[in-house]
């Protein structure tokens, strides 16, 4: 009887091995497809740009190019040489970036000394800074064209690279503050504390106590900020 169901049992766990095993290579497949789907377009939009003119008319999307062809990609950069409607990625290029580094920049460290203050450094009313921070988050950027555009004409910054760092660095705080206020609620208060008692101040704790996942979760956050304010404003 006993071996009847120690028999029973193996057989059951081999089937589960074996069902276990065709669900797994079944979601990896399914996986796949969906990772071609979403790499299809990139891989054609590579492979047009290496084509020449007489491949694209001649050829379909899917063909290779018969040769490595970057004049296409030079043309985008640099433009064509000539005066009048010669557009092109360089210039504008240069100009998200020295927007986009310092917004990340300060937004990001704006919004880990928020998340600090209101995770560590509890005062009355918290709750509602933090409440106004997050319906931030929720306020689409349409909402806000025609204040920002009074603001920085009054400030004299409009039509500026300074005023578009200064209007994603406040745009993102809100974002930032979300995210590092979720990440150190995980961290003990009792470090603080017990780093308050040794004599170490806001800051010291700050930039010591929480140097490590200030910079693990900085890093993480900006470049997922750089990536989407690059893609925004190109």
């Amino acid at each position: 009887m006993q071996d009847k169901i120690h028999t029973s049992y193996k057989q059951l766990e081999q089937r589960s091995k074996y069902t276990n095993m065709f669900l797994r290579w079944f979601l990896y497949l399914v996986l796949i497809l969906f990772a071609l789907y979403f790499i299809f377009p990139l891989y054609v939009m590579i492979v047009t740009s290496l084509k020449t003119m007489e491949e694209i008319r001649q050829g379909t999307l899917l063909t290779w190019p018969s040769g490595l062809n970057f004049d296409s990609w030079a043309v985008a950069w640099g433009g064509r040489g000539y005066g009048a409607g010669d557009t092109f990625l360089k210039p504008y290029f240069w100009n998200s970036i020295k927007m986009v580094v310092p917004a990340v920049f300060f937004s990001t460290f704006i919004g880990a000394m928020t998340g600090y203050v209101l995770t560590k450094w509890r005062f009355k009313g918290d709750q509602w800074v933090f409440l106004f921070l997050l319906f931030g988050c929720f306020i689409p950027f349409q909402a806000i064209l025609l204040p920002m555009a009074r603001t920085l004409g009054v400030l004299g910054i409009s039509n500026s690279v300074i005023g578009l760092v200064l209007v994603h660095t406040v745009y993102g705080i809100p974002f930032t503050t979300l995210f590092f206020r979720n990440y150190y609620i995980s961290v003990p208060t009792e470090l603080v504390k017990a780093a308050r008692i040794d004599g170490a101040g806001f800051f010291k704790i700050f930039f010591k106590g929480f140097a490590h996942f200030d910079f693990l979760v900085g890093v993480n956050f900006s470049n997922f900020l750089f990536l989407f304010k690059i893609i925004i404003i190109e």
